[in-house]
């Protein structure tokens, strides 16, 4: 989770019809997802993982819903 090192780093794995997904949510664009989208790849980051995470706790600690929308509002800006 170093923030300048990716475990791929050769640039011929990645094309314009992949979508590349890193589970780590900070920083938002990890070497990773910054490679592959310098080569057009769509790219996905943890932020989603993250919400809905944090919506699955949320309702083990409450026995409520968390409000995702609102929550994906303030997180997504």
């Amino acid at each position: 989770m170093k923030e300048d090192v990716s475990l791929i780093e050769d640039k011929t794995f990645f094309r314009d019809d992949l979508v590349v997904s890193d589970c780590i949510y900070s920083p938002a664009k990890t070497k990773l997802l910054q490679i592959s989208e310098k080569e057009g790849c769509k790219i996905i980051n943890g932020m989603g993982m993250l919400l809905y995470q944090g919506a699955l706790s949320f309702e083990l600690w409450t026995n409520e819903k968390m409000p995702v929308e609102y929550i994906k509002n303030i997180i997504f800006k």
